[in-house]
């Protein structure tokens, strides 16, 4: 049987090349959910080829993708594969290169590979459940930082026209006053891998959907960082409010979102 680590790699790499090619090329075919939340042709095919990858070697399993939503495959299979072909769109269409593939997988219920691939910065983030987090091949860790005061914090605001701003706005001034800094660079796939490697301290966001955080997760966790939702009582197994960070930072920053 084909690895399905192997596997997320090959479609994630395979979407990438087709992003590469299309850079500058494409234009604005729709908005989705709110102008925010847009799609161009390079999402659809980058779709299509990691689909066309994962049904070549699971043809059985299901699929969760974010433009073509769930596919169902066998009902006996429980192993799921969570997809964006490219997270960041609206960088993408701007051409700004902080974009990303993100393929995920997840046995009865639980994360065990992840890919997070940046085409343009020709960078290949790779997890496996319990076995650590690689970039471009080489080990990576989450960062030693224990002080807000030292930390630079990624966030992402949400997309949706039906969700407030406001509030999410008070907290990044929050964070402004307590950091060395916050960035919302515009894909938040990318923002957990680079958590993961320790570019990042830490990342907060809201309106998230699985697509968005799923590989970047076990990237966080594998490289010994912390993932969770919030607020605190919150055990969704995708949480749409998530805080991520390298572990020693993650009472902090639960302690500015409860305020």
């Amino acid at each position: 049987m084909s690895d399905l680590l192997e596997v997320a790699q090959t479609a994630a790499l395979r979407a990438g090349a087709c992003l590469k090619n299309r850079w500058g090329q494409v234009k604005l075919l729709k908005t989705k959910d709110g102008i925010r939340d847009v799609l161009t042709q390079a999402d659809l095919e980058a779709e299509q080829l990691i689909l066309a990858t994962i049904r070549e070697h699971f043809p059985d399993h299901h699929v969760l993708t974010e433009e073509s939503g769930e596919q169902r495959g066998d009902e006996s299979s429980r192993t799921y594969w969570i997809v964006d072909p490219l997270d960041g769109t609206t960088n993408y269409l701007h051409q700004i290169p902080y974009c990303a593939v993100s393929v995920a997988c997840q046995e009865d219920g639980q994360l065990v590979a992840a890919v997070v691939h940046a085409p343009l910065l020709n960078e290949l983030f790779c997890a496996r459940r319990g076995k650590g987090a690689v970039l471009n091949g080489s080990q990576i860790r989450a960062s030693t930082v224990q002080r807000l005061e030292e930390s630079l914090l990624a966030t992402g605001f949400p997309s949706s026209p039906g969700i407030s701003l406001e509030p999410h706005v008070a907290v990044f001034a929050q964070f402004l006053r307590k950091t060395q800094g916050v960035r919302r660079p515009g894909a938040a796939a990318l923002n957990l891998a680079y958590v993961a490697c320790g570019r990042f301290d830490g990342f907060w966001g809201a309106g998230l959907k699985p697509w968005d955080i799923a590989a970047g997760m076990l990237l966080v966790r594998e490289a010994g960082g912390m993932v969770s939702g919030y607020p605190r009582n919150c055990d969704e197994p995708f949480p749409a409010q998530l805080i991520a960070t390298n572990g020693h930072l993650h009472e902090l920053l639960n302690q500015v979102l409860d305020a």
